[in-house]
């Protein structure tokens, strides 16, 4: 007994209570690896040569066409590609042959965009359009050629 007081019975009860506030730790977590976002899209399609004569002001006839080439990072021709033109409210596809070249012709007089829109084996990010202006006359060509790139 010190200071009158019997220490004895706090003894035992202040171990109990550190017994039951004794600290449990729980076993550590193992931490994950990071994972990564499956990509979806492993290809971006890109206008990288693009030519049109001048456009004289003459009748549209409704007739020029456009024509190009689409090919992968390794310059090699993606056969079955499909490439749409648009302006307005007007829209024509067509798929390149086995050499990758397509041609849509019928277009009248105006600016088109031309993108590539599918290709067999591929699964496109961003394909971005080229413009190109025709002047509706038979023997007006012009040219869009696409390549695909690593996005």
């Amino acid at each position: 007994m010190t200071n009158g007081a019997d220490y004895s019975q706090i003894d035992a009860s202040c171990k109990r209570v550190q017994q039951l506030a004794a600290p449990t730790v729980p076993a550590p977590t193992p931490k994950r690896a990071p994972t990564a976002t499956p990509r979806t899209c492993f290809s971006n399609f890109f206008a990288y040569n693009v030519g049109q004569p001048g456009v004289n002001n003459v009748a549209d006839l409704g007739s020029s066409a456009i024509t190009g080439l689409v090919i992968n990072r390794n310059k090699g021709a993606i056969a079955g590609a499909t490439v749409r033109v648009s302006t307005g409210g007007f829209s024509f596809t067509t798929q390149t042959d086995g050499g990758g070249r397509y041609r849509i012709g019928g277009l009248g007089k105006g600016a088109w965009n031309v993108v590539v829109i599918a290709a067999p084996g591929y699964s496109i990010c961003t394909s971005l359009s080229a413009a190109v202006t025709v002047s509706g006359e038979p023997s007006f060509v012009a040219s869009a050629d696409f390549v695909e790139s690593e996005p």
